[in-house]
């Protein structure tokens, strides 16, 4: 903020143009925190059990795709991850077929 001053007696004052632009700031940051919750969604990740529950297969065709290199896995905690939303892109495209 560029015009605060000091009154020893009673704080700090504010102009309404740093206001304005603090109200702005605001406004921009919520915005993108809106947007937060679309891009988690689309975002969901899922277990090799998982996967294999989605794709009507075997956990053990679920690791033969990873092994294969067709879909890129995440291991997060110990837990082999992999996007569900790749899964499906993958699937549109032809790279695995199930």
């Amino acid at each position: 903020m560029k015009s605060t001053t000091k009154n020893e007696n009673q704080g700090v004052f504010v102009s309404l143009q740093d206001l304005s632009e603090f109200r702005e700031s605001l406004s921009r940051i919520e915005n993108k925190i809106s947007a937060i919750p679309e891009q988690i969604q689309e975002e969901t990740f899922l277990t090799v059990k998982e996967a294999a529950e989605f794709l009507k297969c075997s956990t053990a065709t679920i690791q033969r795709i990873k092994n294969s290199g067709l879909l890129q896995f995440t291991s997060i905690s110990g837990k082999l991850l992999v996007k569900k939303s790749s899964i499906i892109k993958a699937l549109e495209a032809g790279i695995i077929n199930i």
